[in-house]
């Protein structure tokens, strides 16, 4: 493919005469030689022929360079393209396994929350009772001695009515004419 062409030299003699041939055989022989010119112009073409394939091979060379430097690059940008489809899959997979976690943790924290909440409402009420029946006992305990301060301060009233009018009684003179009296 990359060889050259054949370097045809026209007009050579297919063999060289004997030793001691004619010298019409050395004259033909001389006409059959090429000249210095037809080597030179034999010789530029071939060289011509040469670069010419040189060229041609070269450029080839380079397209296919750039052909694989595409297909390299394309092929990595594939890779890249997968590796990144792989890392977002990954990072969504991620995501989601934290998004539930968090949410079984949020769960656990509502229903324990609701339950603080419930056994704190259970004691508000335990102590709101507490604290009614406490002041209905007070209210009871007050009203019992108001009324014992009443029936004390009564008996006391009627004490003190009751010694006046026995002590107004004593120093009246009738009184103490009965009083005498009745010795």
């Amino acid at each position: 493919m990359y060889g050259a062409p054949p370097m045809v030299m026209q007009g050579m003699p297919a063999g060289l005469p004997a030793a001691g041939g004619s010298i019409a055989a050395a004259g033909a022989v001389q006409k059959e030689i090429p000249t210095p010119d037809t080597v030179a112009a034999q010789k530029s073409a071939y060289k011509s022929a040469l670069d010419k394939q040189f060229a041609q091979a070269l450029a080839q060379i380079e397209n296919e360079r750039e052909t694989k430097k595409v297909m390299l690059r394309n092929q990595a940008q594939q890779q890249k393209d997968q590796y990144g489809l792989q890392a977002r899959s990954q990072l969504e997979a991620k995501k989601l396994e934290l998004d539930t976690r968090l949410n079984t943790q949020l769960a656990t924290l509502q229903e324990t929350a609701m339950q603080h909440r419930k056994v704190l409402e259970e004691k508000a009420a335990a102590l709101t009772l507490d604290y009614q029946q406490k002041k209905a006992n007070e209210e009871l305990l007050v009203k019992q001695y108001q009324i014992q301060k009443q029936f004390v301060d009564t008996e006391r009233g009627l004490m003190q009515e009751f010694q006046q009018k026995q002590n107004s009684a004593q120093s009246s003179p009738a009184a103490k004419a009965k009083a005498k009296a009745g010795k």
